[in-house]
């Protein structure tokens, strides 16, 4: 009798903690099929536009606040998001670059001026990398 009870309390304990193992890795999958535009410009885009300021996060120091910062455009829709991104140095806030995300791919289209075509990121990336070696 204890033998049989035992082997029923452990084979709940191992189906309850595979239950929770699934139901953890169910939502962890639903949370990366949802796309998040906010953690999107912050761990993939501005990561790629740091190059091109030098801004480092942990060694500045502000009253206001500088880095990177985004407002998304009237036209975006559920499948592509628009906007501007701005480069703050400081209290001082420009705008740096426009956006376009296509949703389902995540993948990140750049343009320096309104009349440009949007290029891939990394393209832009280059471009302006090469832009400021010209200079100097």
């Amino acid at each position: 009798m204890k033998k049989s009870l035992s082997l029923i309390v452990l084979s709940l304990g191992v189906v309850t903690l595979f239950s929770f193992m699934f139901y953890a890795n169910s939502e962890k999958a639903l949370s990366d099929a949802e796309f998040n535009l906010n953690n999107h410009m912050h761990k993939v885009v501005y990561k790629e536009l740091s190059a091109l300021t030098g801004f480092n996060p942990e060694k500045s120091y502000s009253r206001c606040p500088s880095g990177f910062s985004f407002n998304q455009s009237d036209k975006s829709n559920s499948e592509v998001a628009y906007g501007t991104i701005y480069n703050a140095e400081g209290c001082h806030r420009e705008p740096f670059c426009e956006f376009k995300v296509m949703i389902a791919e995540k993948k990140t289209f750049l343009k320096k001026t309104p009349t440009e075509p949007f290029i891939a990121m990394s393209d832009f990336v280059k471009k302006e990398q090469d832009k400021r070696v010209a200079r100097y």
